[in-house]
């Protein structure tokens, strides 16, 4: 089992802005202290690094200070700061570049030991944006290719995507190199400029709660979860009740009710795109064009059908 490093990136969303709100309930560098903690209890960790407009001091961190990004270029000028990055440090280790809002539950680094460059997740349900940049897979056997693969995505980017580069170009970006650049191997496997891409199962390696109700329960196959939007509320409870050393007394009742509680709580979150049309309407949904209107309201309405994770479903 080889150690392996991690990178986050967390930039303070504006005020007032749609995000804003979220972030509070569990700001990035905390997300990022538990993100670490989750996988030092089952993996092996080798360095963990937050990239960030005003890093926090959080024990057993490397900070990185760097400029904010600007709001228009959001997702761009993140993919900007992760390839500079790697321009300055090859990786000595395998790499996970990764959102802070992730909680580890089984080991990953025996995909590591596969015979790739990069690999990322398949996203369930979404022709427009079939694969998620939550978490990405680097693998360390050729140390240029993280270098090389962000640098494509901010080339593809900045000669065809501009206009979503404040949200969702690094969604699109991915879709566009699989389908558009890459030669099919077969089996999930893409040739990209030289480089060996993977696609691996995002139900098992960046599993999302069902948005309105992922209560305390958790599904046994997955190894990582990915604590969305308001499910965000829910990431410190999951680990203090399932990865915490020491459990709260009373499991499962104490559980239960810190359900009841955490989801009455919930509920008095609106979803970000309701946000976004009441409090900031320049720039919300109704000023989007169709196909990105219809993209966010995918991303973020509620389920009209929640199901418990791990429940059968009907």
């Amino acid at each position: 089992m080889s150690e392996v490093s991690l990178l986050s990136t967390y930039f303070r969303p504006q005020p007032g802005t749609p995000t804003d709100d979220i972030d509070r309930i569990l700001p990035g560098y905390e997300q990022a202290r538990l993100m670490g903690l989750s996988f030092a209890a089952c993996d092996r960790l080798a360095t963990q690094w937050l990239m960030g407009d005003s890093p926090a001091d959080v024990l057993g961190m490397t900070a990185i200070a760097v400029l904010a990004p600007a709001p228009h270029a959001l997702t761009l000028d993140i993919l900007r700061r992760q390839r500079d990055f790697f321009i300055a440090r090859p990786p000595e280790t395998p790499f996970l570049v990764c959102d802070p809002d992730l909680l580890f539950f089984k080991p990953i680094s025996d995909l590591f030991e596969d015979d790739f460059d990069i690999a990322f997740t398949r996203r369930s349900g979404s022709r427009r944006m079939p694969f998620n940049s939550g978490i990405f897979f680097v693998n360390n056997r050729k140390p240029e290719a993280a270098a090389r693969f962000w640098s494509m995505q901010v080339d593809a980017i900045e000669q065809a995507f501009m206009a979503d580069a404040g949200w969702y170009a690094d969604q699109l970006v991915l879709r566009h190199l699989i389908e558009e650049k890459a030669v099919a191997l077969g089996s999930d496997r893409y040739r990209l400029d030289g480089l060996t891409i993977r696609i691996i199962d995002g139900e098992t390696y960046n599993f999302s709660p069902r948005r309105e109700h992922p209560y305390l329960l958790r599904r046994p196959d997955v190894h990582v979860y990915h604590f969305k939007g308001r499910c965000r509320s829910y990431m410190a409870a999951f680990y203090r009740h399932f990865i915490a050393p020491v459990k709260p007394p009373m499991e499962p009742m104490m559980r239960l009710l810190a359900a009841l509680r955490l989801d009455r709580e919930r509920g008095r979150l609106k979803p970000l795109y309701v946000r976004a049309r009441e409090r900031c309407a320049p720039v919300g949904v109704e000023a989007m064009p169709e196909p990105r209107r219809a993209a966010l309201v995918e991303a973020c309405e509620p389920s009209l059908n929640p199901v418990v994770p791990g429940a059968p479903s009907s």
